[in-house]
């Protein structure tokens, strides 16, 4: 080091948990599951198509569910590691297999079609990252986002030949895709947050510990 640098680094230690975090799977599962993460109730939805005459296509998605996400396995190396008094866990979960289906309703001037859409998500993969604080004794709200999702197909339920659905086939997809990945963004981080609020809530502080005082 420089003559004068007082500067203190911390060396950043690491390591892979992978067989601890295969022994809390199910603990994962039972969570997703009893916080209604699977299945999971999507959002209604609104949108405008563009039409090939006039733009006055509508899509109604409603009754929306999402299933396979308490089927979860560990996707790479679940790396714990250490630097300046902080532990942080950063995790990358798979779900091989997504579905979600919806009721829709689409309306082109005097013509509608209605019935049900169903798409499903294939190797999709979240990752999470959960910093605990030494200094604090306090973990951190996580980050939770969706990093890969490989293929993604939809299927209306009636005619396949109908001209007006397959006009508008692609850009329910897009919608489709977009509305899952924001929801699951959305959902799964907020209640992974509301773990995290009722741990910090039991955690001990160390530095607390002797300022208990007994009557003598």
């Amino acid at each position: 080091n420089a003559v004068g640098d007082n500067s203190v680094r911390s060396e950043k230690l690491s390591a892979k948990i992978n067989k601890l975090f295969d022994m809390m799977l199910p603990s994962v599962h039972d969570f997703i599951v009893k916080h209604g993460l699977d299945p999971l109730k999507l959002e209604d939805l609104s949108e405008r198509l563009e039409g090939i005459i006039i733009h006055n296509r509508v899509l109604n998605l409603t009754n929306g569910w999402l299933q396979g996400l308490s089927n979860v396995r560990r996707a790479d190396d679940i790396i714990l590691s250490y630097q300046d008094k902080v532990v942080t866990v950063d995790a990358t979960l798979a779900f091989d297999v997504v579905d979600a289906s919806y009721k829709y309703l689409l309306k082109d001037l005097l013509i509608s079609r209605k019935g049900e859409v169903h798409g499903r998500i294939s190797n999709m993969q979240l990752r999470i990252t959960i910093e605990l604080d030494m200094n604090s004794y306090k973990l951190a709200m996580p980050t939770a986002n969706i990093v890969k999702a490989d293929k993604f197909n939809v299927i209306f339920e009636g005619n396949k030949d109908d001209p007006l659905l397959n006009a508008v086939a692609k850009a329910v997809t897009d919608i489709f895709r977009t509305n899952i990945i924001s929801i699951v963004n959305k959902e799964f981080p907020k209640e992974v947050k509301k773990l995290i609020n009722e741990i910090n809530k039991k955690i001990p502080r160390p530095d607390r510990l002797f300022d208990y005082k007994p009557n003598l």
